[in-house]
This record gives structure tokens, sequence and C-alpha cells, in this order.
């Protein structure tokens, strides 16, 4: 991939999946939190009469978007937050001398603490951030009502990180383009129960990887992913698989797989299957990916079947953003894939008046 078509495909990756997200859950910021003291919470909406709220901590300054059944967060600031290193574990040992970094980084330490509450400010839970996934948010989005990404920076800027929290087993994990990540989108299950990140690292001859609910499960299954909130050493070592995937796949005259075609409509209606297109040097075909066999631990063959192999789509996507355009649109019905277009797709949605930037 050159570095041109690249480029178009990382402004079309972060454009294609917040255009589908934001139909569900609309993207706009509804609330903004100031950091005075006392903490508050100001609605951005017309409809809520721009109500206010405070809170009794000094939090962080960031947008904040609610999620559909009206919930809100927000992030207290410890003490310790002043003294906190901004960045992720993996980050941060990188980029400081050792002596700095044992003194400075104290993993476990926690500098802000993520509150979940109602619309009028009540808690409905506390999770705990610490220290190893970095303290550096200018965002607050809901993905359903299970799962909050806290964002720093743009997709496609250097310092650019999610942290991401699954509220029902406060699991945190967290992306950042400093730790190797070039780019990611996520994608929420019909039912709410999942969440589906798809990671470019910036590392061109490493494959793309798909994450669900943190675990890897293409281009083969890891149960922990890589994260740049892992442990260093371990980081490495799940690094080192996926280069030793990519040296494999070289030895044999084979490119690395990789898939087209995210998008909301790629789910069953239930929530427990997807389908994407691969592409395996000349070959591409579609797969189907089944979330329970995924749960229950099944080996990679059992849980990514392929429904069937097609004809190459290049010369129907041949325009601009080529394969990068595809949009699948399964029907778990009937089984039927179609292979739309995401370019054509949001410009129906711009003349709809549906979109909203």
């Amino acid at each position: 991939m050159t570095i041109n078509k690249r480029m178009l495909f990382l402004l079309f990756f972060s454009q294609m999946f917040y255009a589908s997200i934001s139909l569900a859950y609309n993207t706009e910021f509804t609330h903004t939190a100031f950091g005075d003291t006392p903490g508050r919470i100001e609605s951005r909406l017309a409809s809520d009469g721009q109500t206010t709220f405070t809170v009794p901590y000094i939090i962080e300054t960031m947008g904040i978007q609610q999620s559909s059944s009206g919930k809100l967060g927000y992030l207290e600031r410890t003490d310790y937050r002043k003294k906190a290193l901004p960045c992720a574990w993996v980050v941060e040992k990188k980029e400081n001398q050792s002596d700095q970094f044992s003194k400075l980084f104290k993993v476990d330490a926690i500098p802000l603490i993520l509150h979940i509450c109602d619309a009028k400010g009540t808690d409905i839970k506390r999770i705990p951030i610490p220290q190893r996934y970095g303290c550096q948010f200018e965002n607050l989005v809901f993905y359903g009502e299970n799962f909050v990404g806290l964002r720093f920076g743009g997709r496609l800027i250097p310092q650019a990180s999610e942290t991401f929290v699954d509220l029902r087993t406060d699991k945190i994990f967290s992306l950042h383009y400093r730790a190797g990540f070039e780019s990611w989108g996520a994608s929420l299950t019909p039912d709410g129960n999942s969440l589906l990140i798809s990671v470019s690292m910036k590392d061109e001859n490493l494959p793309d990887q798909l994450l669900i609910n943190g675990r890897t499960i293409y281009p083969f299954l890891e149960k922990e992913a890589m994260f740049a909130s892992d442990n260093p050493d371990e980081f490495e070592k799940k690094m080192n698989r996926i280069r030793q995937f990519s040296e494999d796949r070289k030895k044999q005259g084979k490119a690395n797989p990789t898939y087209y075609g995210m998008s909301d409509a790629m789910w069953a209606k239930d929530g427990r299957s997807f389908v994407l297109l691969e592409r395996d040097n000349e070959r591409f075909r579609l797969l189907k990916f089944n979330l329970d066999a995924i749960a229950s631990d099944k080996p990679f063959e059992e849980y990514c079947k392929p429904l069937r192999e097609i004809e190459s789509p290049e010369k129907q996507f041949s325009g601009g953003s080529g394969l990068h355009d595809i949009r699948i649109v399964y029907d778990s019905e009937t089984e039927e894939v179609q292979l739309g277009s995401w370019k054509k797709y949001l410009e129906r949605l711009e003349k709809e008046g549906l979109r909203r930037e």
C-alpha cells in the first residue's frame, strides 16, 4: 500500500466507523464537564433547558456524549493526578529513561476515577482508572450502555489514544498511536453486549487485527489482545507473535490477509455473528464470525468459517478509496451478503438529512 493510498484509507476508516455509530448514538457531545471547584456538568442540548449540576470533586474538563438511556460519565481527579505521567504504560516505558520511569510511573496508582451517573448526577457506578492506562483524556463517549471510550486527540495525529472501559466487568484496555497503533474504529453488536474494534498498525508489514471485548479474533485467536496498557514485556511478547505471523506468511510467498466491509449492517439480527470480506493474496471470500464459538474458546477454524469465495470486486470498487469503500450488508435469515458502497451510503444519508457531523 502506498503512502497516499494508506492515508486515504485512514481518513475513510475513521469516517465510516463514526458515521455509522452517529446514527444510533449521536457523536455530537451532549454535555461538557468543567473542571471547576466543585466540578460542573452542563448540558449542550436546548431540549434540556441547559440543565447543569455540580459534583463535589475536581474533575477533568472534557466533552461528554450521553448514552441513549440518559447515562452520563465524568472523570474525578485524585491528588495523584498532578504527579501522574500522561500516557499508558508501554508508551511511558518506551519514552523515559529507566531511572526516571521507575521514579515517576506508578503502575497501580489511581490518578482518575470514572463516575457513571444518571442525568441528575447521582452515581450509578465508580471505576478507578490506574496509571497504566494513562490519564490524559479530552472526551468521553458511550458505546451503547455497556462500554465507554475515553479519547485524547484525533485519530490521525501522533498523540491519539483511546481507553475503553467495559462497565459490566470493569475491564479496561488502551490503544495509543505512540505504542504502534495507527488507527482504529469500533462497532457495537446489535444487542449491545460486545464491542468489536478494528485496528491498523503503524508498521505496514503487520496485519490489521480484529478485537472483541479485549481479545484478538483475527488474523488469529489471542485470549488477551495487545494493548498500550499492558506490561511492556508482555506487550513485546504479543507484538512478536504478530511479527512471526507476518514472517511465516512471507516465507510462504504470501502477503498478510486483510478484511473489508466493516459496517453497522454486517451483523446478524441477534448480534451473535457478523460477516466480512477477506482478501488473501488473489482470493476473495466472505467470512462469518460466530461470537458464541469465540466465547466458548473454540479454535479459529470453528468460529471463523468461509461462506463462499467471490470474484474480485476490484473493478466494482475502483474509485479513490478502492476496496475500503466496501460496506457489508448481511441478512442473517437468508445468509445473503451484499457489497454496498460506503460513499453512496453516506451520500444518501446526507441527502435524507440523517447524518450528523
